[in-house]
């Protein structure tokens, strides 16, 4: 999820157009700064992969305080690929996006992934 190459690959969340209750969660072993996230979802659409409405509609946005997630910001109105700056940077052993909904369009469930990126600095999309 986190190679820096897009093939088609990709995870998806259990999910349907509500999102609530629905999260992912990335965790590394120890603590590391981090300034941007960013990830790279399928879209309304999305050809190249023919993976066309199952959309990730990102919610609220966490970081990691041992195993409590920290309200970072909320995430409305983007469909697809999208990316967080954390300013200022921060601490922590992972991040999770909390009620992640699939988007309105083609199936509205099991929302695709093909990409999670997190970088120390800011602004770490394509």
């Amino acid at each position: 999820m986190k190679d820096g190459v897009v093939n088609c690959s990709f995870t998806w969340i259990s999910n349907t157009n509500t999102g609530i209750g629905s999260y992912i969660q990335y965790k590394w072993g120890a603590p590391k700064i981090i300034g941007a996230m960013y990830i790279h979802a399928t879209t309304c659409a999305n050809s190249a992969c023919h993976h066309n409405g199952r959309t990730f509609e990102p919610g609220d946005i966490q970081y990691l305080s041992g195993n409590n997630g920290v309200a970072a910001t909320t995430v409305s109105g983007k469909h697809g690929d999208f990316e967080v700056n954390f300013v200022p940077p921060r601490n922590t052993t992972g991040l999770q996006v909390m009620n992640v909904q699939a988007g309105g369009c083609g199936q509205t469930s099991n929302t695709m992934i093909y990409e999670w990126l997190v970088r120390s600095g800011q602004n770490c999309g394509p």
